[in-house]
């Protein structure tokens, strides 16, 4: 479990997960969508053996903060993860 300053947003291709929000055990499978706030614990653990997720982490503050200025960099991460797991 972890935690970071930026929002994240979680949506899943295909696939499912859960996520651990919390105290919240928030499952997630195809086309569905989760906003996580600020500085909130969660942590993200697969559920199927296949799948594809796409998170994205947006710094908010920065964000704002140049969010009128057109020469700005927007502070984000984007990843796209697909996963496979292996159950012995």
């Amino acid at each position: 479990i972890h935690f970071h300053s930026d929002i994240e947003i979680v949506w899943i291709k295909e696939g499912k997960i859960l996520c651990q929000v919390e105290n919240n055990n928030i499952p997630l499978e195809n086309g569905q969508i989760l906003f996580i706030g600020q500085d909130v614990s969660h942590k993200i653990v697969p559920i199927t053996k296949d799948g594809t997720f796409l998170y994205v982490q947006i710094n908010i503050e920065q964000y704002l903060e140049n969010f009128l200025n057109e020469d700005a960099l927007i502070f984000y991460n984007i990843f796209v993860l697909d996963f496979k797991l292996y159950i012995a």
